[in-house]
């Protein structure tokens, strides 16, 4: 059992470092943090899903659809700048939300969908 644990273990580090490195590198001129994007994604849906069969066993029932979207809407906001460089546009310096306002905008977006949900 320790033996796949750790094989595992050693599987999913190799991963990340290697995503870590791409996104370092800048492979293929990808803009920083665009080779972690689909990993932060798939984690993401996995801990919501995790989440989700937490509460259920528990007896609560959240409206699945719109943990799942808030949950996704936080994560692209906080990308909007990586989007912004992948177009080949600079992210504008004037940005009344700044690089790291979007991910609070979006936060407030989540929050009033579940609430509307």
């Amino acid at each position: 059992m320790l033996r796949w644990r750790l094989l595992s273990a050693f599987l999913i580090i190799s991963v990340v470092l290697g995503f870590i490195f791409l996104d370092y590198a800048g492979v293929w001129g990808a803009p920083m943090g665009l080779w972690m994007l689909p990993l932060l994604l798939l984690v993401t849906l996995l801990a919501t899903a995790e989440v989700l069969a937490l509460l259920k066993s528990s007896g609560l029932e959240p409206v699945s659809w719109a943990v799942y979207a808030s949950n996704l809407m936080v994560v692209l906001g906080s990308s909007i700048p990586i989007f912004y460089e992948l177009s080949g546009e600079p992210y504008p310096e004037n940005c009344p939300f700044g690089q790291l306002g979007w991910p609070t905008v979006m936060t407030g977006l989540a929050l009033m969908l579940i609430f509307a949900s």
